[in-house]
């Protein structure tokens, strides 16, 4: 399925303890909808594991074949939407395994390849686009070692390396972001957790409003 005006929107399955991931939600909320210009969004949920989600990232390209890479991730404590600008070479799962059963130490997802790639949507527009919009928001330099990172990079790499190409020779476009918890999940983890006496949350109806106005940017820019 070739889609010359397509966006493909990532996000995540549940993981812990969690009844559901903010990301996975708004991706499955927004498929099939159009934004300007024609561009369709392809809402998709990737599993929480660091051995298959690649494979399965890499089939929904080659299903969409979009011209617009974008993911969402789970980050608990932050206050807005956390526009990550760069995607690290580095997996590093400890503690609690993903939902495939998987640790890592702290190793590079791919050997003989750079170090970082930059995200090549145009994050200081989405931030001031977010905050005209009354959105928190606000740009990272390190989306963290867990998957989100890895998706990320896995989707950077592909377009650096030439494995992802639009039919319409047009560059592929990608980027990631982290939402913050709903107040219903940051309430689970303060009666879970005694230690947290409180942490931040957005209403999933406004982080869905922010990931439409991050794809409108990111569209007026290519």
């Amino acid at each position: 399925m070739s889609g010359t005006k397509t966006i493909l929107l990532t996000g995540y399955e549940p993981f812990d303890r969690f009844p559901y991931n903010p990301s996975g939600v708004i991706a499955e909320a927004l498929d099939g909808k159009e934004l300007a210009d024609g561009y369709v969004i392809r809402g998709a949920v990737l599993p929480v594991d660091c051995v298959k989600m690649p494979g399965v990232l890499y089939g929904l390209f080659e299903k969409y074949q979009p011209q617009v890479v974008i993911g969402l991730g789970l980050a608990f404590s932050e206050t807005g939407l956390r526009i990550e600008r760069v995607g690290h070479n580095w997996s590093e799962i400890t503690g609690l395994p993903d939902n495939g059963g998987h640790n890592r130490p702290g190793i590079p997802l791919l050997p003989d390849v750079p170090a970082a790639y930059f995200s090549t949507f145009p994050s200081k527009q989405i931030v001031a686009d977010l905050l005209e919009a009354g959105i928190p928001a606000h740009t990272s330099d390190h989306a963290g070692g867990h998957l989100c990172n890895e998706m990320l990079f896995t989707a950077l790499h592909a377009i650096n390396a030439g494995a992802w190409q639009h039919p319409s020779g047009n560059p592929v476009i990608a980027g990631f972001i982290h939402l913050p918890a709903t107040p219903q999940l940051a309430v689970q983890l303060i009666q879970t957790e005694k230690h947290i006496r409180n942490i931040a949350s957005m209403s999933l109806d406004l982080m869905q409003q922010g990931v439409e106005q991050v794809l409108t940017s990111t569209i007026q820019a290519v």
